[in-house]
């Protein structure tokens, strides 16, 4: 059983819940790792699984959840959750975890180089994108780095990105990972919720006890 960070890191992980709800973003995921730092693999999985279940069809809780259960080499669940992401869309860093699971798992170099050469034509991850010109940032912001309009970045996935075709990469063993065209994104605005700033800080040096 999974023992529950407590105090301020307690109240941060609540607030990281709370905002994924929302607004599933991979800064959350920095901050909720850092907050179960030092837990073993397969209770930093179940700390993740209670993450994913506040927005379970979101991608990046796929994503997540995928990247945490090969750490834990948990093949099964990585494949399974790898193949849900994939359905809404595959994205570069789909791809690149799919290969990274083919290596780790069998050892199957042919299937991981399949998913490196669809990681550079894939859909491109989403990022900070300026509804007024267009720039693009990987760190928000408060003005554009571009064109220096002010409040202007949402996290979505860019406008002149390309679809990648709906064809199914052979892995080698077992059925291959279909790959199913992605669904449209509009943008998602990212806000960090009421006290998470004032809790996150703190709570990245608070241990975590093991699970007994």
């Amino acid at each position: 059983m999974l023992s529950r960070p407590r105090g301020r890191a307690r109240r941060a992980a609540k607030a990281v819940e709370r905002a994924w709800r929302t607004a599933p973003h991979p800064e959350l995921v920095r901050v909720y790792s850092a907050i179960y730092e030092g837990a073993p693999s397969l209770a930093r999985v179940k700390a993740f699984e209670q993450l994913a279940v506040q927005n379970p069809t979101a991608r990046e809780s796929h994503v997540t959840l995928a990247e945490t259960a090969i750490e834990a080499q948990l093949w099964g669940e990585a494949r399974r959750h790898l193949e849900a992401g994939i359905a809404t869309g595959p994205t570069a860093r789909l791809c690149l975890l799919s290969a990274r699971l083919e290596e780790a798992e069998h050892g199957d170099l042919g299937a991981m180089r399949g998913w490196l050469d669809r990681a550079v034509g894939a859909k491109p991850d989403p990022r900070y994108v300026c509804a007024a010109c267009g720039g693009e940032s990987l760190e928000w912001r408060s003005r554009c780095p571009r064109c220096g309009a002010f409040d202007t970045l949402s996290w979505r996935t860019p406008a002149w990105a390309v679809p990648a075709a709906a064809l199914p990469i052979p892995t080698g063993r077992g059925a291959p990972l279909e790959l199913a065209p992605p669904a449209g994104e509009g943008p998602v605005p990212v806000g960090m919720p009421n006290g998470l700033a004032a809790t996150l800080e703190p709570a990245k040096n608070q241990p975590v006890a093991s699970p007994r």
